[in-house]
């Protein structure tokens, strides 16, 4: 069983009221890996730590924009740790996490090998 953040009760202090919820329910108890993933991935994004490496699926920006607008490529990456922008549910995959923040096309995620997450404030610009 994978731990709950030890971050959370910092984010209390900051958080908005639609965010306090999702912290209190998990601080209450909520142990659900998936389901815990899925809430906090809608307002922060979630650094993972796996218990031994994984391949991750990344899609950068390249290029300059066109008349077909940017062009992208997905790469892979092998790493223990790695910071998601969300996660998605899926009818067939299940647990799915997008290849950027707002991005449409994402991938399976395997949860058995979490270690532990822990939700990361998102910089704006």
């Amino acid at each position: 069983m994978v731990p709950i953040p030890d971050n959370l009760p910092c984010l209390l202090d900051t958080a908005e009221p639609w965010q306090v919820e999702v912290i209190e329910r998990i601080l209450n108890g909520q142990t659900d890996l998936t389901q815990n993933l899925l809430d906090l991935s809608k307002w922060w994004n979630i650094h993972v730590w796996f218990s031994e490496p994984v391949t991750v699926r990344v899609m950068p920006r390249w290029g300059k924009p066109d008349a077909e607008g940017w062009r992208h490529r997905i790469f892979e990456k092998v790493v223990t740790d790695y910071v998601f922008r969300k996660f998605f549910r899926h009818d067939y995959h299940g647990l799915c996490y997008v290849f950027k923040r707002l991005g449409r096309k994402g991938w399976y995620f395997n949860k058995d090998k979490v270690m532990r997450y822990e939700p990361v404030p998102i910089k704006r610009r």
